[in-house]
């Protein structure tokens, strides 16, 4: 990033943005303290251990709420914590509590979300209190088996909600929503530190995210400055290896297209130059030799003919490979 969009946007933080988000910055970017960013954290979190109060800046609701709890989590995984943290323990406490718990996953909403100023996908609907939505489920399924003692009721609870998960992504193309997929993909990084990769099928889960989500990306640039769209940074918000490779794998297959792509062009290519030398033979032998200038003239005439349809051939495949290259060269993740 050039210096002076850092610095417009260091700018524009500083001078508008919350205690918490300037604490974040500070500590991604300036080497702040990693307890300023704690400390501006509490004051979200309610007694019950849940958070609240906005720290999903969607819904101003005070009271705890899954939504505003997995927020809580996703900047401790920012600034690293440890499980003995007062904070890490009430969050552990909230998921053990069963508020806002259905008997099969968190909920998405809550009731009194309604009763505050918000966005009008945090309403309640008491119509969805029995639906299975793994936003934020799968996320806190996973955090909790990231930091809870093995041998408690949570730790248990929260892995049958992880096989459950698991299962239902495997088994319904209709789940690609990229909010649910990101929880997913926080699942996956949780069970592997938590050394369950082997045990629920990590590397099959993060097959199929690579998929579903290199279905939903969007490319296109412009589209990301005003529209609601999803983008790699809502997967790539980390340098860790299992968000590298949720993407990176999704390009490999482009990459391999483009490889086999080029390697035919060239081959044909190669033909083509074969065939222009048999020609410049042809014509060479037809004028030493007058008597088979009709015979050579109908050869020549059905060489031409071939090597029309294999540039056509290689043109298309030149270009292909051209735009193959283009996409790849725009959105390949690099290991840094």
């Amino acid at each position: 990033m050039e210096n002076s969009v850092f610095e417009k946007a260091r700018k524009w933080i500083c001078f508008n943005a919350r205690p918490i988000d300037r604490a974040r910055f500070r500590y991604l970017f300036e080497n702040g303290s990693r307890e300023s960013v704690l400390s501006a954290l509490a004051e979200y979190q309610n007694e019950d251990g849940g958070f609240g109060h906005a720290l999903e800046a969607d819904c101003f609701n005070p009271n705890s709420s899954p939504i505003q709890t997995w927020a809580a989590t996703e900047i401790l995984y920012e600034v690293g914590l440890e499980e003995d943290h007062p904070i890490v323990r009430g969050i552990l406490s909230y998921l053990d509590s069963g508020r806002d718990f259905n008997g099969k996953c968190w909920l998405n909403t809550v009731p009194s979300n309604n009763d505050y100023p918000r966005a009008p996908w945090w309403t309640y609907d008491s119509r969805t209190y029995d639906a299975v939505n793994y936003n934020p489920a799968a996320a806190l399924a996973g955090f909790a088996m990231k930091f809870a003692d093995r041998d408690s009721s949570l730790y248990r609870k929260c892995y049958d909600i992880a096989k459950e998960a698991i299962c239902y992504l495997k088994d319904t193309d209709k789940c690609d929503e990229m909010h649910v997929l990101a929880c997913y993909v926080r699942l996956a990084e949780c069970c592997r530190k938590a050394g369950l990769a082997e045990e629920l099928g990590i590397d099959e889960l993060e097959r199929i995210l690579a998929e579903r989500i290199r279905k939903i990306m969007t490319w296109d640039r412009e589209s990301w400055k005003t529209g609601y769209v999803c983008k790699p940074s809502n997967f790539l918000t980390t340098r860790s290896k299992e968000r590298y490779l949720m993407i990176a794998q999704a390009m490999n297959d482009a990459i391999e297209v483009v490889e086999q792509l080029t390697a035919f062009a060239h081959e044909i290519g190669r033909l083509k130059d074969e065939i222009i030398e048999t020609l410049h033979s042809l014509s060479a032998t037809a004028e030493e030799n007058s008597a088979s200038t009709e015979q050579m003239a109908s050869s020549m005439q059905e060489q031409t003919a071939t090597i029309e349809e294999i540039s056509k051939s290689s043109e298309s495949l030149s270009e292909l490979a051209q735009r193959l290259q283009s996409i790849v060269k725009r959105f390949k993740v690099q290991d840094r």
